[in-house]
């Protein structure tokens, strides 16, 4: 995932997170057909490292999966999301 992504979601969810729920942006589908599994499993973990702790967060594609992603890179999506949605295992991430 790029830094300015992760710091986009940081500040939402230190800004917002107590007043709102947040739903989707667990994927970029823009970049997916182009990354590997690894690449993929990492951003989700990342993603669900920024987003969940607190509550708040549904895990979804940013929109539409391209129809050129392989099915294996969509599966890889959703199962890391059932891997790292256990709340109490995620710790929480800061920057400066």
């Amino acid at each position: 995932m790029k830094e300015y992504l992760e710091m986009i979601y940081w500040r939402l969810k230190q800004e917002f997170g107590k007043e709102i729920a947040f739903w989707g942006g667990g994927i970029d589908i823009q970049t997916l057909p182009f990354k590997t599994l690894a690449e993929v499993e990492e951003e989700v973990k990342r993603t669900f490292e920024i987003m969940a702790p607190g509550g708040g967060y549904v895990f979804a594609a940013t929109h539409n999966i391209l129809p050129e992603t392989l099915g294996e890179k969509t599966y890889t999506a959703y199962s890391s999301a059932v891997k790292y949605r256990n709340y109490s295992t995620i710790h929480s991430i800061t920057y400066p």
